[in-house]
């Protein structure tokens, strides 16, 4: 289960969980933004996962988790994202 997303920075991009919104998400290096992944059957234990479930969409990545959830990063592109933005655990 995706049990946070720690989004400290304020102004969008936005983040969508399902139908909940975090805002102010800021990926790369040096942010101390982060979405941290609880250990659990079928979720991404390394960022090369999160990366193989993620699609651009618009103008936005999307990353699958499931059949009825995924995280939609709005106005981030999947080439903003590092391995330090994910936490596995």
């Amino acid at each position: 289960m995706l049990n946070q997303i720690r989004a400290p920075s304020g102004i969008p991009p936005r983040v969508t969980l399902s139908e909940t919104r975090y805002y102010g998400f800021a990926p790369g290096l040096g942010s101390e933004d982060r979405i941290q992944f609880s250990a659990g059957a079928g979720l991404p234990t390394t960022f090369a996962e999160v990366l193989a479930r993620a699609t651009e969409a618009g103008v936005g990545t999307v990353i699958t988790i499931d059949n009825s959830t995924s995280i939609t990063l709005q106005g981030i592109v999947m080439a903003s994202l590092s391995a330090d933005d994910f936490r596995f655990g």
